[in-house]
């Protein structure tokens, strides 16, 4: 049973054991081993929606999977460089086909733990004129603003 009024680190566990109750106070800390509130990340922060390529689509640039990226914004893909109409094929060596294709391998990144691989989305894929590019967007100050 865990018992609160306003937010604290600091809650209040009681349990049961052998019939009798203990309460005591618990102190709860995040990934990084402190109290500070962490925060979800938004998908929003890399400021484009990205669309699912129609079949025409995949045909007239030669691939078999993409997502083309569109309404750019201020944030992480328009700081990387890419342009409207880039059509991304895979992000750290994975395929790619839909928004929530993205948006997996994005939160997936922003929720490593310490140790784990770099929190960096490596992009490929190729313009509306079959030229190829590569980007890298660096997610770790996603991860440091959940600290």
């Amino acid at each position: 049973e865990i018992m609160s009024g306003d937010w604290s680190s600091d809650v209040c566990s009681s349990d049961l054991r052998d019939g009798k109750s203990k309460a005591q106070t618990v102190t709860l800390k995040n990934i990084s081993g402190n109290t500070d509130l962490v925060k979800q990340e938004n998908f929003n922060s890399l400021g484009a929606k990205f669309e699912t390529l129609t079949s025409n689509e995949k045909v007239k640039l030669g691939i078999r999977n993409g997502v083309k990226v569109t309404s750019i914004k201020d944030g992480k893909v328009k700081y990387a460089g890419i342009k409207d109409g880039f059509v991304i094929v895979k992000i750290n060596d994975t395929r790619v086909s839909t928004e929530k294709d993205v948006e997996r391998i994005y939160r997936d990144l922003t929720s490593v733990r310490i140790g784990d691989s770099e929190p960096v989305m490596f992009i490929v894929g190729l313009y509306p004129s079959g030229k190829t590019a590569y980007y890298a967007i660096d997610v770790t100050a996603a991860m440091k603003n959940k600290n």
